[in-house]
């Protein structure tokens, strides 16, 4: 298993873009991919409406086109939306909540790591 975890804003970067190309790459090759986001890369899980007007790519469309891919675990930092204020109801893509235990669980069983 390969976990792709996010820790970066979407806005002023490419690697919210870069993330999700990863993860379809691997899954392209039947993969089993984890995405996780923690830290500002929850920011990515906003919806952007104006997201031209900020300098953002709106990657809605496609987050919520991961499971076409069989990408379908998705999962957010718990602490991360406590710390920034954050309704997980808000979110794109309906993550799963993880707590720190269980993303420590989650690195010791992913075969490879990849943080972005």
């Amino acid at each position: 298993m390969i976990v792709i975890w996010s820790t970066q804003p979407v806005i002023g970067t490419i690697k919210a873009r870069e993330t999700l190309d990863a993860a379809l790459a691997f899954a392209a090759y039947d993969q089993p991919v984890r995405l996780l986001f923690s830290g500002q890369g929850i920011r990515q899980l906003l919806p952007t409406a104006n997201a031209q007007d900020s300098g953002a790519k709106n990657l809605g469309k496609l987050f919520n086109a991961l499971p076409l891919f069989d990408i379908d675990t998705v999962y957010v930092a718990a602490d991360g939306l406590d710390s920034m204020a954050i309704n997980q109801d808000t979110l794109i893509g309906n993550p799963e909540l993880i707590t720190s235990d269980a993303i420590r669980q989650l690195l010791l069983e992913a075969t490879h790591v990849i943080r972005v």
